[in-house]
């Protein structure tokens, strides 16, 4: 029997990419589907001869119980308590606790953080293919994995509640980006120990939702109660 040969129209083209709008992917993603036999995979399931099967997410460990609501409110008052505690804040980490976009708890709670690498949130092959990995695309993984944003306030009070943070570490704060102003620069709080003088700092990093991230990359994130 003479197979048929597959014809593309312009409306059947339209649906395509309107499908692929719809699940967000990008035009990577549909280059790396077409190579090699992930498109057969695709077709398979299709047709009803192949499933798919979850895989099991990770389990990640609790990394530390953080405090919320402790009692410093404004970028003065965050500024002492942590330059007490042997921790400097940089001008940038100053300026985003200025902002509205920055919330306090209004009572004492607590949050449950987990830290977790690029790399251990499952992207193998991709930073194979690609120079690190989008801020969007972490969060969004995280998320089907059951973790969380966290609220910006836990930036200074991870600052200020982990003292022991190993020389050389550097953990970034999964959250809502902050605008700061004049420069309308999107930022991410970044809790380091990584100065040449040996004192911690809270900081800044990049925000942008295109910013790409190393697999080493260590990003805190809440894990819902």
């Amino acid at each position: 029997m003479t197979e048929k040969k597959l014809k593309l129209d312009v409306d059947q083209a339209s649906e395509l990419k309107a499908a692929f709008r719809r699940g967000g992917w990008t035009n990577e993603d549909i280059k790396r589907m077409c190579e090699g036999s992930i498109i057969l995979d695709i077709r398979d399931v299709i047709r009803g001869t192949a499933k798919i099967v979850p895989v099991n997410p990770p389990e990640f460990p609790a990394f530390k119980t953080i405090k919320l609501g402790t009692g410093p409110k404004t970028a003065d008052e965050w500024r002492v308590v942590l330059e007490a505690a042997g921790c400097r804040v940089n001008n940038l980490a100053y300026g985003m606790i200025k902002q509205a976009a920055f919330k306090v708890a209004e009572h004492e709670t607590e949050v449950e953080a987990v830290v977790v690498s690029v790399e251990e949130l499952g992207f193998f092959e991709e930073l194979e293919f690609v120079e690190g990995i989008q801020r969007d695309q972490i969060y969004g993984r995280a998320k089907k994995f059951g973790l969380g944003l966290c609220p910006a306030e836990l930036g200074p009070q991870l600052a200020h509640q982990y003292p022991e943070q190993p020389k050389g570490g550097v953990l970034l704060v999964a959250m809502e980006p902050i605008q700061l102003l004049p420069s309308n620069n999107l930022e991410v709080f970044e809790v380091g120990n990584n100065t040449a003088d040996g004192r911690r700092r809270l900081s800044t990093n990049h925000g942008h939702h295109c910013e790409r991230w190393s697999g080493s990359t260590r990003w805190v994130f809440v894990r819902p109660k």
